[in-house]
């Protein structure tokens, strides 16, 4: 039990001094290889990449199918892939960028959360 409460205290106080959660990469992708990798993707996913890396610098992760920027502006991590997918809803589209963000959920709305 003592182990526990320690444990709890522990991540209360990295939660409290901003050291909790993903830290971002600290180096970034080579900018030759950024390059060679996004000039060989459509042009939609193209465009986008080049605005992320416009608002947020190079990327810290790059491989042939998604760049990767961690701990950028407010986004705990952001994912542009090259393969855009069709989605139905709410209407027609295609999807190619995720972003992610912490969010805590009030264990009394867990439920509706989930059945959405």
């Amino acid at each position: 039990m003592g182990e526990a409460v320690k444990s709890t205290v522990d991540a209360v106080q990295k939660q409290l001094s901003g050291e909790a959660g993903e830290k971002g990469t600290r180096g970034t992708a080579d900018d030759a290889q950024i390059a060679g990798i996004v000039a060989a993707w459509p042009e939609k996913p193209a465009e986008v990449a080049g605005k992320l890396m416009q608002k947020y610098g190079p990327p810290n992760e790059a491989a042939e199918t998604r760049l990767i920027w961690h701990a950028n502006g407010p986004w705990k991590r952001t994912i542009v892939y090259r393969d855009e997918v069709p989605h139905n809803f709410p209407k027609p589209h295609t999807d190619l960028l995720e972003q992610f963000i912490d969010y805590r959920v009030p264990l009394g709305r867990f439920d509706d959360l989930a059945a959405y």
